[in-house]
């Protein structure tokens, strides 16, 4: 278990993640976009949407914000990734996306602090 005597035996705050992140949470148009599917798939709510963000992990990027960061680098990869989420067949993703569209669908927040507190190793899959 986590508490101070823990920490303070392992020095502080050693398990710090060095990455930051972003949290990307849904909008009502990507809603409104997972729900015209025609897939048999189940009927997405907003609320329990956005209850549940992807985090994105990234190398620190000092010195620029969150919204210069989001356009010069990741809008796109973050896309295409929430939409290959609900639907693989990219002829039904939205054509000509944009970075302000993207805003209009997400919601993005940086964190730049992360720490472990979990035991053993991280797996990728």
């Amino acid at each position: 278990r986590w508490n101070a005597e823990v920490l303070l035996e392992a020095g502080g705050l050693s398990v710090f993640v060095n990455r930051w992140s972003i949290l990307a949470r849904a909008k009502q148009p990507y809603v409104d976009w997972v729900n015209s599917m025609d897939d048999d798939g189940p009927t997405m709510v907003l609320e329990y949407k956005r209850m549940q963000p992807t985090v994105y992990l990234f190398n620190a990027l000092e010195g620029m914000t969150l919204n210069e960061m989001v356009c010069e680098f990741f809008w796109q990869a973050i896309f295409d990734i929430e939409l290959v989420a609900w639907m693989r067949d990219i002829s039904v993703w939205p054509a000509n996306r944009t970075v302000e569209m993207f805003y209009e669908w997400f919601e993005v927040e940086l964190v730049a602090d992360l720490i472990e507190l979990g035991r053993g190793r991280i797996k990728s899959q």
